[in-house]
């Protein structure tokens, strides 16, 4: 069996006023500040608020797309939000996904389209991205049956297992030049298929 290792992608810019539609990029000079133990917990509501339309920029540190800038647009209707992820400069959006939100706050993956690999993947029940509230140094975990289909065969199933979020509030980080300071949440994705073994951690 196939085992796929994802690398740790540091998003390293985090938008100002990242709901509205307004945005920038902050690039860290040198090093980033150091890691700094958080007080208290954090909201999902608060941390990925969701509810309208907008746009995300931001600098990928690490991996395959290390250097560069993803945008990330929303477009809240129905109850539901869709995410549709692109690098600039790229003509083609990389992957959009479905993301619903609880009464309790929480926000969860229903599905997932990767147009470069043309597959469909759907998450039963939906995939948590970020729960209702998550403690400072706690980690909090769920996992779902994903089911991968052709984009162009729906009912067809190209793969299938289970898969794992684990997602951790790690603390507070400030770019070294002190321009901008973020709260690091540490997601790793895990999916065990019957072809192959993928992990993702991304911060």
């Amino acid at each position: 069996m196939a085992k796929l290792i994802g690398g740790l992608t540091v998003v390293a810019g985090l938008l100002a006023g990242g709901c509205g539609g307004s945005s920038r990029v902050v690039e860290p000079v040198g090093a980033v500040g150091e890691l700094r133990v958080i007080d208290g917990d954090l909201e999902g509501a608060n941390a990925y608020p969701a509810a309208r339309d907008g746009a995300t920029r931001f600098m990928v540190r690490g991996g395959k797309d290390d250097g560069k800038v993803m945008i990330v647009e929303r477009r809240a209707g129905g109850g539901e939000l869709k995410e549709i992820w692109s690098a600039e400069g790229e003509k083609a959006p990389r992957f959009e996904r479905v993301l619903v939100r609880a009464e309790d706050g929480s926000l969860a993956m229903r599905e997932q389209r990767s147009f470069d690999r043309r597959v469909r993947s759907v998450f039963e029940p939906p995939l948590a991205v970020f729960p209702a509230r998550l403690d400072a140094g706690a980690s909090f975990t769920m996992s779902s049956r994903m089911t991968v289909h052709p984009i162009d065969k729906p009912k067809a199933i190209k793969e299938q297992g289970m898969a794992r979020v684990e997602i951790t509030l790690r603390g507070v980080q400030a770019s070294a030049a002190g321009r901008e300071e973020a709260t690091v949440v540490r997601t790793v994705f895990s999916a065990d298929l019957k072809s192959a073994d993928v992990v993702r951690t991304t911060d």
